[in-house]
């Protein structure tokens, strides 16, 4: 830690901060907190700029040992303590305009280890909650790591707008090297994972309005730190606003900017393809990686098809893989896009058929019919040999009322256009009976 200290190695310090690739419980075994006190003042005491760090690292340090023998309430108390370090006697000598010699506010070459000490204060916060939650369910600790890690934000986001000013509206990186503003990204991440948690919209709200003001600037920002932020934001938007729209245009933003041989790209296909879906838009399975072909090609599949009985036994089939995915209750919604498809396909044979005066009067029987024969063409598929191993239904029971529900609904939200003649068909518009899912804005959202 000295030597990258001296030599200004902010990455391999917070590797070592992090302890990622180590085994911490070997690494802590037998160590008492004089021990390391003892260790780190002998370690640290060789120049003024290493001294600075003594009590920094000696508090992130007794913070992870105190984890590991689960004093959760002593490792709060650590991390706080050395990030309110690290904030008194290193952020703050760095954006002071004096003569200090120790840190160089144009060359932040501890970042990296700010982003580890605000991550360890982050997952600290996070466990000493759950912790809580089993005796009370009191949010305090959440709020105090929002406050901290927010006054650290405000810190990064005074930095980038002086140095925009100074700059004329060009924020640039000299060479290489990190200033202060740069982890603001990666600390406003930090924020997001803490909202999660307790679900509280206002919190991240205030950190989010710190972020927009610079939308216009995010390429000057480490790449990586933005791509994560779009793909949280992207998942708020989606899990918790319920807004596709806006989930869809920051996951396609984030996966635009992700690294193409990086596993975040995955994770960021994962949510985009089914709200893709939903928005009208089916996937390539053949060009999707081939564990994501394996789910959506069944689902893709009904779709086409209005084959009920697939869906729901793909649905079936995935199920734990979807619910891990988080998104489960938006495929669920599906089924009634698989039904519409159905009622189009009925629509389209009947108006083909010359003997038909009236293709766009459907009686509920005929679509009872229809979906007996789509389960008969479903147990001679090759889904079902592959899906009905775990799940053995073959028949998709509806009754005339049940069908009469769905198409209320589908009118409803206006994916059909057309009435229902009560208990005996649907009536379906001459002109424009199935509008173009991409136009029919917001169906998938509750009624209730």
């Amino acid at each position: 830690m000295k030597v990258c200290i001296s030599n200004s190695n902010g990455k391999v310090l917070a590797h070592c901060f992090s302890f990622r690739a180590m085994n911490k419980a070997q690494i802590f075994e037998n160590v008492t907190e004089s021990a390391l006190l003892s260790a780190c003042k002998t370690t640290f005491s060789t120049s003024a700029e290493s001294e600075t760090w003594t009590m920094v690292t000696f508090y992130h340090l007794k913070s992870i040992l105190e984890m590991l023998e689960e004093r959760y309430s002593c490792s709060w108390q650590s991390t706080k303590t050395a990030l309110k370090l690290l904030k008194d006697q290193i952020i703050e000598a760095t954006i002071r305009k004096d003569n200090n010699t120790l840190f160089d506010c144009n060359n932040v070459w501890y970042l990296p280890v700010i982003n580890s000490m605000l991550k360890n204060l982050t997952d600290i916060a996070i466990t000493y909650y759950q912790f809580l939650c089993h005796f009370d369910n009191d949010n305090d600790i959440i709020v105090n790591a929002f406050g901290d890690i927010m006054q650290i934000v405000r810190m990064m986001t005074s930095d980038y707008t002086n140095r925009v000013n100074s700059n004329g509206n060009k924020h640039k990186n000299n060479h290489g090297k990190y200033t202060l503003s740069h982890g603001l990204f990666f600390t406003v991440n930090q924020i997001i994972k803490l909202c999660d948690v307790i679900n509280n919209q206002t919190y991240l709200n205030h950190a989010l309005q710190e972020v927009e003001k610079f939308r216009s600037m995010w390429t000057s920002f480490p790449l990586s730190d933005v791509v994560t932020h779009l793909f949280y934001k992207g998942r708020y938007n989606y899990q918790k606003n319920n807004n596709l729209c806006k989930a869809k245009e920051e996951l396609l933003f984030a996966y635009k900017l992700c690294h193409k041989s990086s596993i975040n790209r995955y994770r960021i296909l994962l949510l985009l393809i089914p709200i893709q879906i939903v928005m009208g838009y089916l996937p390539n399975v053949h060009a999707l990686p081939r564990c994501f072909a394996q789910r959506f090609e069944p689902i893709v599949e009904a779709l086409k098809s209005g084959n009920l009985l697939l869906f729901k036994q793909a649905i079936n089939f995935y199920q734990d893989d979807f619910i891990n995915s988080g998104i489960y209750l938006l495929m669920l919604k599906l089924d009634i896009l698989v039904f519409r498809q159905l009622i189009n396909k009925i629509y389209v044979v009947r108006k083909n058929m010359n003997d038909e005066s009236k293709p766009h009067i459907i009686s509920l029987n005929l679509i009872k019919s229809a979906m007996e024969i789509q389960s008969k063409l479903y147990m001679k598929s090759k889904w079902y040999a592959k899906l009905n191993g775990k799940h053995e239904e073959t028949q998709m029971e509806m009754d005339l009322d049940e069908i009469e529900c769905i198409l209320s609904t589908l009118i409803f939200k206006k994916l059909i256009k057309g009435y229902i003649a009560h208990q005996n068909a649907v009536v379906l518009s001459t002109k424009l009976a199935f509008p173009n899912i991409k136009d029919v804005a917001n169906w998938y959202k509750s009624d209730f």
